[in-house]
């Protein structure tokens, strides 16, 4: 049986490359913020949203890893854009890991794979 792997940020360029090159070994639940092709284990999630990302955790099974590209990129974050990029850089996955530890499901290894505005 394949080891199961959650992706987060799996359309991404470096996402999509890592589902690529992993998705013959391992079974890999993506999440994305965007819409892909719903079903085949892919999730469109706003980890922004405590509920929805509650909800998932509810329903998910539990991953042997956890890979998290989500991020915001391409720019270096300035005062004004501290805030946000507070919340999707760091805020996403503490919603995303407290939301598994109440569901008992934290993976054994995480992977975060981060941008230069953190």
């Amino acid at each position: 049986m394949k080891k199961p792997i959650l992706l987060a940020g799996a359309n991404g360029n470096i996402g999509s490359f890592i589902f690529e090159k992993l998705n013959k070994e391992y079974a890999i639940t993506r999440l994305d913020y965007t819409q892909g092709i719903l079903g085949n284990n892919y999730f469109s999630l706003d980890l922004t949203n405590e509920l929805e990302v509650s909800t998932f955790s509810k329903s998910s099974p539990k991953h042997n890893a956890l890979i998290f590209l989500v991020g915001l990129a391409h720019k270096k974050g300035k005062g004004q854009e501290f805030d946000e990029f507070r919340r999707i850089n760091k805020q996403t996955l503490v919603n995303l890991l407290s939301a598994l530890e109440v569901q008992g499901k934290l993976p054994n290894k995480i992977i975060f794979a981060s941008t230069i505005s953190v």
